[in-house]
């Protein structure tokens, strides 16, 4: 599949029959790409500046229509992501009426860049900021994939959490969709596709990744809905959606080894907290273990573990006081 969406001149993406006043979206998402730029540094986006700018204000009629477009089965679909990433053009239509997929690209864009998501937040099903970020990411793999550079941890990690934010019909297909989106460099390194089942083939890539994850971010995938018994605690579930937002992907603070964080300004600049990974990469030893070793430095105990966070309306008091760790930099690796 990725040869045939990659030697396409164009790809053409059909989202259905006009529906939910699918005309009036697609007339907004090309305004409102021709009227952003026009925005000065700082204006933000009020509703009056919307206003004088003739944009739809917040929750009215077109907003709610870009919002329902954004919610059509395709959005939601692996393989479709693929088709999307390698297409060296993209249109997307619904009945009559289409767009060109770069200008969904640079709404989304704006709308980060303004922080304006709210525009479709309010009006979107929880899933809403999964797919506003599947179309954000889009061009950020699509860059890497035509640098054919071997990928970095971090966008390992984006490439594997937009994989478990969408659906494939078959449990192997999970996997298969994700390497798809990766740089052929990448793809390289990874074992060959001869896995007995897809438990073995979630947790051989799994074990993969986390040997080039010193920063173990892999974990934060890992509290899937419907997880298998046989499946190891340490791997994702590839064929079910997260049940909450990961610290790692929903905030700019640094909760997991291998980041800098103010628990560790006393340490020089340079000086870096990671936890080393021994990875278990064959599969004889995956199956008959299903565990990982961890190596690294031991600093202090969790003295309470609180319900997961997913909204800034959280309760400050809830969460123990933070306590500062000191540490001898020559313990440093």
């Amino acid at each position: 599949m990725p040869k045939i969406y990659s030697a396409a001149e164009l790809v053409v993406v059909w989202l259905g029959e006009d529906a939910d006043d699918s005309q009036q979206a697609i007339n907004l998402i090309r305004l409102a790409t021709q009227i952003f730029p026009l925005l000065p540094d700082g204006t933000g986006t009020a509703d009056a500046t919307l206003a004088a700018y003739e944009l739809p204000t917040r929750g009215s009629g077109p907003w709610i229509s870009v919002s329902k477009l954004l919610q059509r089965p395709w959005f939601q679909r692996l393989w479709t992501l693929q088709e999307i990433v390698l297409a060296k053009r993209a249109s997307i239509w619904c009945g009559r009426h289409g767009i060109d997929w770069q200008e969904l690209e640079v709404l989304m864009a704006y709308l980060y860049r303004l922080s304006a998501l709210d525009l479709l937040l309010n009006i979107m099903p929880p899933n809403g900021q999964t797919l506003c970020d599947g179309i954000f990411q889009v061009p950020v793999i699509k860059d890497r994939i035509i640098r054919g550079e071997q990928e970095a941890p971090d966008h390992l990690y984006n490439v594997f959490v937009q994989g478990l934010s969408r659906k494939a019909t078959y449990p192997e297909d999970c996997v298969h969709g994700i390497l798809g989106l990766l740089s052929e460099n990448t793809r390289t390194h990874i074992p060959a596709y001869s896995w007995s089942s897809h438990v073995v083939q979630y947790t051989e890539i799994a074990a993969w990744f986390l040997q080039f994850d010193p920063a173990l971010t892999l974990l934060h995938l890992t509290d899937n809905l419907g997880r298998p018994a046989e499946i190891p605690s340490w791997c994702p579930n590839f064929h079910s959606d997260l049940r909450n937002l990961s610290l790692h992907a929903y905030t700019n603070f640094n909760f997991n080894a291998g980041f800098r964080s103010r628990s560790d300004r006393l340490l020089p600049r340079d000086a870096k907290l990671r936890a080393g990974i021994d990875a278990i990469s064959a599969v004889a030893r995956i199956e008959e273990t299903h565990f990982i070793r961890v190596s690294g430095l031991r600093l202090d105990r969790v003295q309470r573990v609180i319900p997961a966070i997913s909204h800034p309306a959280y309760d400050s008091n809830a969460i123990a006081q933070p306590r500062d760790i000191h540490l001898n930099p020559s313990l440093l690796p």
